[in-house]
């Protein structure tokens, strides 16, 4: 599923923005299902709905209550995810306790070349580097991190997995015939007594047929959410 399917069709709102505080667990949990940069929508920060406040990066989607939340003073352009959460969200499902796998247990890879022990992480060099007459670095190590003259950044070597190269085997885990962002996970799999199920949802949306996608809910903190599929094949 592409990025923006999800949320493509989504009519925006004006919501209030609220500070997750690290202290409380709930709020914590909640943090990594931002987004980290601002394209159709400002999903950078999480929001509030009527009562439920709600943190998504248009591919992952969690909401719980807050007790007392901690309002940021700004409202932004969001989508209508409460909307969503009422279309597709079911409780009669037939709900498994989550646990990720290792990374060696994974046997579908996806087309993303993405790590899932670091995601693609990136540093940023103190300095650029020099070039030779090819208009190339003379340092032809940082070519093979994937070196971004954009930003002046590299692929983190320092990753035990990858080590700074495109990733080419396992990075996605199966569940129940679908495949999900094995990176993506790791934050549902953060969530005490997380449980999940996999759900064939319409979004109601023009330009995306229906979908399957993961349910993960945990009545002891309360939080509820979904994930987005993605395209894998065998390793």
């Amino acid at each position: 599923m592409r990025r923006r399917d999800l949320l493509k069709a989504a009519t925006a709102l004006l919501l209030p923005t609220i500070d997750l505080r690290p202290f409380i667990d709930r709020e914590r949990l909640m943090r990594p299902f931002c987004d980290t940069e601002n394209l159709r929508y400002d999903c950078t920060r999480p929001f509030l709905d009527g009562e439920m406040a709600y943190a998504t990066d248009s591919r992952r989607l969690i909401r719980g209550y807050l007790d007392g939340p901690a309002l940021a003073g700004a409202e932004v352009r969001v989508p209508p995810v409460s909307q969503l959460f009422d279309r597709v969200w079911r409780d009669d499902l037939r709900w498994r306790e989550f646990q990720l796998p290792a990374i060696e247990q994974l046997i579908h890879r996806s087309n993303t070349g993405n790590c899932p022990a670091c995601d693609n992480r990136r540093i940023v060099l103190p300095e650029y580097p020099e070039w030779n007459h090819e208009g190339r670095p003379k340092d032809r190590t940082i070519e093979l991190l994937d070196y971004d003259i954009d930003d002046n950044s590299i692929r983190d070597a320092s990753c035990p997995v990858c080590r700074g190269r495109r990733y080419d085997r396992g990075n996605a885990l199966e569940l129940d015939g679908t495949c999900f962002d094995y990176t993506f996970l790791k934050p549902v799999a953060a969530i005490p007594q997380v449980e999940w199920a996999v759900v064939q949802a319409d979004l109601g949306n023009r330009y995306c047929d229906p979908r399957k996608l993961l349910f993960f809910r945990s009545q002891v903190c309360e939080l509820s959410g979904m994930v987005c599929p993605l395209d894998a094949v065998p390793v």
